[in-house]
């Protein structure tokens, strides 16, 4: 008879042995670190399990960063290498079993074969959600910190007054960054231009009903969205707005000056942040 040929699982990524289980690679700068979500992608997990990643702060990044000192670091590197090292061994011992009973034809596969693995299936559920409550204090910490980071810069774009615009020579309405210098709009143009907030921009430009015609400085929305890291000037509008920034049309009239409920499952996972500014 034929031999079925068991296909295997990709492995759970382990961490890192020999020189690098002395500590972490990273360091942090200025007292803050890079923090980087990671999906540990395996067959054997009903959802994937969430670690993060450490990497040094680079001078002039727009990254995302949160306070952090050495030892905490170190605290929150052990607690991921626990996490995964505890994940590959529950994985390992599951496929051990799992693959015993798939080699074995269907027709054989007695009562207690299938008892051995059902009783390996709750032992890997259980030491899963062991490991995972576990590291999930770190887990929560480093969210709860990504999430004021990306609160604090949301804020930041709305409410600082480092908008402006102008109208060019052509009659053209433009929209800049008096923080950003701009290639394209001549410094005669903007120079002396009131500074206001996104609120405030938005409001005159209505009221002027050059909203729609407005030409928006390329280097100023791209400054932006670097800033606002993992969304996007566009996407902060709708949201704000609720209108679609680039076509200019109210998709739904509103009054709240704040972000619309929803956003992120997970504290700090990314998107919008649910509170008025």
């Amino acid at each position: 008879m034929r031999k079925r040929k068991v296909k295997r699982s990709p492995e759970l990524p382990r961490p890192s042995t020999s020189a690098e289980e002395a500590g972490p690679s990273a360091h942090p700068v200025g007292g803050r670190i890079c923090a980087v979500r990671r999906g540990l992608h395996d067959v054997w997990f009903v959802s994937t399990p969430i670690v993060f990643d450490f990497c040094t702060p680079e001078p002039g990044s727009a990254a995302l960063t949160v306070p952090c000192s050495t030892d905490t670091l170190r605290q929150w590197w052990d607690a991921g290498r626990e996490y995964q090292q505890a994940l590959s061994r529950v994985a390992d011992e599951f496929r051990v079993v799992h693959e015993k009973v798939a080699r074995t034809p269907v027709l054989d596969r007695s009562r207690r074969v299938m008892r051995r693995l059902e009783d390996a299936r709750d032992r890997r559920a259980e030491e899963s959600r062991r490991a995972d409550a576990a590291y999930t204090p770190v887990r929560e910490t480093i969210s709860g910190l990504l999430f004021e980071e990306r609160r604090k810069r949301q804020r930041k774009v709305v409410r600082e007054e480092n908008w402006g615009w102008a109208e060019g020579e052509d009659g053209t309405v433009l929209v800049f960054r008096h923080d950003v210098p701009s290639p394209d709009f001549p410094e005669a143009i903007t120079a002396g231009r009131p500074r206001m907030t996104l609120w405030e921009l938005r409001e005159v430009m209505v009221e002027s009903g050059v909203l729609r015609v407005a030409r928006w400085d390329e280097a100023a929305v791209a400054a932006t969205d670097r800033e606002l890291c993992d969304i996007s000037l566009a996407s902060l509008w709708r949201h704000h707005f609720q209108e679609d920034f680039y076509a200019r049309h109210v998709t739904r009239p509103s009054d709240d000056k704040g972000y619309p409920s929803g956003g992120s499952g997970i504290l700090g996972t990314g998107g919008y942040i649910g509170s008025s500014f």
